[in-house]
């Protein structure tokens, strides 16, 4: 197929009706991978791409329009990559995540004793990760299960089967850890499983940021058997397949960084992140007592109560769906017919207890987070004080002081209004 070099700058970043494209003379390029348009709703993933190939004298362009020189599998050929794969879930970890898995050397350690401790000594890390999300490191020549047996297992002893269960355990921790990643996560996933012969519990780790590109690398060539110890900066002497596992692990980090930036659900990642502050706060539920098992006046009062004292002091997020440590739990437990009916009994209940005047300073969506939906409250700052009406006739003054919510009374809340409402 005929080709032609451009230099990377004649490359342009147009705005589109939909968001951003890559273009060359004003027309679309695709990726190499699935010939789809290279295009995103956010500027930072093609700028990312036009950074990525500036380094070089120049880029060859067929007549499909792909980038074919340099073959760089960064985020071009990432984003290709997902959109093929696996937005739709047909990548070989999707399919046949068990198989997927035992092709990971982490599962076989060495036999030597001096080996074993060079192992156990490069996974510390990948181990530490496991343990937090519930899950093991086994040794897979010891278990017993459909399509495979290991060299020492013996399916009739006591110590094979618990093995074996202990292993499907980790299994089903680690396939919900991975289904439950952003799509360009799991691209980088299965990219560097595929690339490295079995990286798949290491790059999972990479993707959950359990652990950092140079403790990933180290933990793969750890796995297969090449004792690399690495510290946090990368040094000249560092062997060749150490550098090229950063390398990958740092482009499928900036691919799932530039993918999302400058997107809601980078925010709400960042917001989940970062933890309650004055300006953040989290609730489990809008209705739904999780220990009382029932519906509960007290859960919306504190939502109400946040809403009213982010309107009178700075504004802020409220997140509903989210424990106080950040775990996702979603909406389902508040049990509404539907996402537009929580919606509209979230701002039933502000205009309620505010009034009707407190809505034009509220913003509630609902995202995706781990698989779970998440309700994310924007409150503006009010440019007058709000009170909050009960139904037994009480008015109360909310306000935020640190990471937590403060009812002042009736000689706080008029120094209050005196000084951040002064006439």
């Amino acid at each position: 197929m005929p080709t032609a070099d451009f230099e990377p700058d004649d490359l342009r970043v147009e705005e589109t009706p939909t968001g951003w494209r890559l273009s060359l003379d004003g027309e679309p390029l695709v990726t190499v991978v699935g010939q789809h348009p290279v295009q995103h709703p956010t500027r930072d993933l093609l700028d990312r791409i036009m950074d990525e190939f500036r380094p070089f004298p120049a880029v060859s362009i067929n007549s499909l329009r792909q980038i074919v020189e340099p073959a760089l599998q960064q985020s071009y050929w990432l984003l290709g990559f997902q959109k093929t794969w696996i937005d739709d879930g047909t990548d070989n970890v999707t399919q046949n995540f068990t198989q997927e898995l035992l092709k990971d050397p982490i599962w076989f350690p060495p036999p030597g004793q001096l080996e074993h401790v060079r192992f156990h000594a490069q996974t510390a890390t990948l181990r530490g990760w496991l343990i937090e999300s519930g899950a093991s490191l086994i040794d897979a020549q010891r278990i017993s299960i459909p399509d495979f047996q290991g060299m020492y297992a013996d399916p009739d002893s006591p110590e094979t089967s618990a093995a074996s269960e202990e292993f499907l355990g980790t299994v089903a921790v680690l396939r919900r850890t991975f289904l439950e990643l952003p799509p360009e996560r799991r691209a980088g996933v299965v990219f560097l499983h595929n690339r490295l012969d079995g990286a798949l519990v290491a790059a999972l780790a990479l993707a959950s940021d359990g652990c950092t590109s140079h403790q990933f690398a180290e933990t793969v060539l750890g796995a297969h058997g090449l004792n690399v110890h690495m510290p946090d900066v990368v040094k000249d002497e560092l062997p060749a397949a150490a550098k090229e596992c950063i390398e990958m692990a740092d482009a499928a980090t900036a691919y799932a960084k530039a993918y999302r930036a400058g997107s809601p659900i980078e925010r709400l990642l960042s917001l989940i992140k970062t933890g309650e502050a004055s300006d953040v706060e989290f609730k489990s539920t809008l209705r739904f007592d999780l220990k009382e098992q029932k519906n509960n006046r007290a859960m919306t009062d504190a939502v109400v109560k946040t809403v009213a004292a982010f309107i009178n002091t700075s504004g802020g997020t409220l997140l509903i769906g989210v424990g106080d440590d950040g775990t996702p739990i979603g909406l389902t437990p508040d049990k509404f017919k539907s996402e537009d009916a929580y919606l509209r009994h979230l701002y039933t209940v502000l205009t309620n207890a505010m009034g009707p005047s407190v809505a034009p300073l509220v913003n509630a969506q609902i995202m995706d987070h781990q698989g779970h939906r998440i309700a994310v409250v924007e409150c503006c700052r009010a440019e007058e004080p709000f009170t909050v009406h009960k139904k037994n006739g009480e008015s109360l003054f909310y306000v935020r002081v640190g990471p937590a919510t403060a009812s002042l009374n009736d000689h706080e809340r008029i120094e209050w209004i005196r000084r951040n409402w002064p006439r």
